[in-house]
């Protein structure tokens, strides 16, 4: 793999291994994983990242969230009440 890319690897022994690479954009870490999500063709997801930095430029704290959305489960749960919104139209 050439220096500046990303590659996923699957968690269980299941997965089938698709390797996919996309390059180091920004040097940003938010930037880059939105840009891997998007590139790599992985299920719709949401990505926040933040840094506190202190005065001295140290790492006063770091956190995220991660929500990966399956559109067929979206649908499941919404075609019930798109059902009942168009019966009473």
């Amino acid at each position: 793999m050439p220096p500046g890319s990303t590659a996923p690897v699957p968690r269980h022994a299941r997965a089938t291994l698709l390797l996919a690479q996309v390059p180091i954009v920004t040097g940003e870490v938010a930037d880059d994983l939105a840009n891997y999500l998007v590139d790599s063709e992985q299920t719709n997801t949401a990505l926040g990242l933040g840094v506190s930095l202190n005065r001295e430029a140290q790492v006063k704290s770091a956190g995220g969230f991660l929500i990966s959305v399956s559109l067929l489960v979206a649908v499941q749960v919404a075609a019930p009440h798109l059902l009942v919104l168009m019966m009473h139209t």
